[in-house]
């Protein structure tokens, strides 16, 4: 895929992110205010708070989207992740591998050692 396509793509989840959480916001600030009763436009998905959702999150993505330094900025991000050499499936299994030995390795230390500082203590604070 060309650069164009990653970024729309970005900039399409970003207006699905950005409706989804004015939509939210908008609906919690409209319960917080009692005077404010929620208008149903079509059956009970559809809401007067979910229409100012969706208005704010498409007018920020608008304004994200034809600001030429954002566009300019997600467009290197897109080329230099081209760039990046991903490891294969094996390789990342390898690794996992190695991290959850490890961790297991370095848990069963941090354990002996605090069961041995446990026991010190233990006989200087009730010995001593």
């Amino acid at each position: 895929m060309e650069v164009s396509r990653y970024v729309n793509l970005f900039y399409a989840t970003c207006l699905v992110l950005a409706v989804i959480t004015f939509n939210k916001l908008v609906a919690q600030i409209w319960e917080s205010v009692e005077v404010l009763k929620d208008v149903s436009i079509v059956g009970n998905t559809i809401t007067l708070t979910t229409l100012i959702g969706v208005g704010l999150g498409v007018a920020l993505t608008v304004w994200a989207y034809r600001r030429e330094d954002y566009r300019a900025h997600v467009s290197e991000v897109v080329i230099e992740l081209h760039k990046v050499t991903w490891p294969t499936m094996d390789e990342t299994k390898r690794s996992t591998m190695v991290v959850i030995v490890f961790t297991i390795i370095v848990s069963l230390y941090l354990a002996g050692i605090d069961r041995v500082f446990s026991y010190l203590t233990d006989l200087l604070l009730l010995h001593g």
